[in-house]
């Protein structure tokens, strides 16, 4: 093909990746869905229920590792460990060149400043820590699913896409995973009276549905 043809078989491209792959995609994608909302909710549950905070930071990159092979292998089978870690290395560093991980620190100051009264300092620790964890999960897994269904190279303009769009799906997903981490943590290890926690539970969600604009990311 000449150049003058290459825009036409970009478009024709674009039209077959909108249309029948992406039908073809949707049971792997939904597949995918549920492995992260599940890893998600398992790692906010344990941080928040977990009195090892040093530890607990090396067992969330482990499984956050875990979880992004487990992607590849969803979209791609059986990759090598190669590929693998092909994967997790372009998804850390979009990650921290996209710094789209970042605004969780403001959501912690939001956190602390929600949990006012005598509950305040016994729960505003663990159950922040759990919430913030398994959000970054969301993102971390929904950055790692753009790359392993990306079609294009993994350059930083389709890295930002990928971090723009882990947002939107990572948000709108975030309050129900919080609630549900505060339940079983709350009801259950820590027992909390369900006055008490149903207050934090509406408390803590709140700052998770408030809509912000992703932050911009930087080139990887």
């Amino acid at each position: 093909a000449s150049k003058d043809d290459l825009p036409a078989l970009a478009e024709r491209a674009k039209a077959l990746e909108d249309g029948p792959i992406q039908r073809l995609l949707a049971p792997l994608d939904r597949k995918a869905a549920d492995a992260i909302r599940a890893e998600a909710f398992r790692i906010g549950v344990a941080t928040a229920a977990s009195p090892y905070g040093t530890l607990d930071a090396f067992v969330v990159l482990w499984r956050n590792c875990n979880l992004v092979a487990q992607l590849a292998r969803i979209y791609y089978g059986r990759p090598s460990a190669r590929g693998s870690l092909m994967v997790i290395r372009d998804v850390a560093g979009a990650t921290i060149a996209g710094a789209y991980l970042q605004d969780l620190g403001e959501l912690a100051g939001e956190l602390v400043g929600s949990l006012a009264g005598k509950t305040a300092g016994f729960l505003a620790g663990p159950l922040m820590e759990g919430c913030l964890n398994g959000v970054a999960t969301l993102r971390i897994g929904y950055m790692a699913k753009g790359r392993c269904r990306a079609f294009q190279a993994w350059t930083p303009q389709t890295a930002g896409e990928a971090a723009r769009h882990a947002l939107v799906e990572a948000g709108r997903l975030s309050a129900g995973l919080v609630t549900d981490v505060i339940k079983t943590v709350g009801s259950g290890i820590m027992n909390i009276p369900a006055k008490i926690l149903g207050g934090i539970v509406e408390k803590v969600s709140a700052v998770f549905r408030k809509e912000s604009p992703p932050p911009k990311t930087a080139p990887v």
